[in-house]
């Protein structure tokens, strides 16, 4: 993503696509950050507003570190 999330898309995130990654029995979340900081910072209060979560988010500064923490068992 290269955009700023609004608050209403944040909520929206919260209520429809992280209860589908639940349901989808997601372990797993990760995203690697932008170099824009404000672009980082509404991922990261998009993810904090799932406060029930049951699934584990990480961030990463690339791909590939991030594919091999998504992968691990």
């Amino acid at each position: 993503m290269n955009f700023i999330i609004i608050p209403k898309i944040q909520e929206w995130f919260v209520t429809d696509i992280f209860t589908a990654y639940e349901n989808a029995g997601v372990k797993r979340n990760a995203f690697v950050e932008s170099e824009e900081i404000f672009i980082s910072i509404s991922i990261e209060q998009t993810i904090e507003e799932n406060e029930n979560s049951t699934f584990e988010t990480m961030y990463f500064d690339n791909e590939n570190d991030a594919m091999k923490w998504l992968l691990k068992e």
